[in-house]
């Protein structure tokens, strides 16, 4: 009888261990969970911010072209303001040479 007590004993030992055992898998799977959901999470938004930064790039293009068009059309108003300035000059004044006192 004295065996059957030591035996139950260590069975209880052995039963709460095993419990604690389990409790911290659980807990260490509900950590892990989380780290998977951070980790998912923080890969969405690194593929946002890399489709961002690509939209950003792609806009920095079209204004790099639109900044170009407008460069060419300021040439092109100056050039033609020129033109009609020296045709009114040359209407109102006649050709020249002209002198300022």
């Amino acid at each position: 009888s004295f065996s059957i007590i030591v035996i139950y004993k260590r069975y209880n030992f052995a039963s709460d261990q095993l419990t604690h055992i389990k409790s911290q898998l659980d807990a260490m799977k509900s950590e892990r969970d989380e780290y998977e959901s951070n980790f998912q999470y923080a890969r969405k938004i690194a593929n946002e911010l890399s489709n961002a930064a690509q939209l950003l790039q792609s806009k920095s293009v079209d204004l790099e072209s639109d900044k170009e068009l407008l460069l060419k059309s300021i040439d092109r108003l100056k050039a033609r303001i020129q033109l009609d300035s020296k045709r009114e000059v040359i209407e109102q004044f006649g050709p020249g040479p002209h002198h300022v006192e």
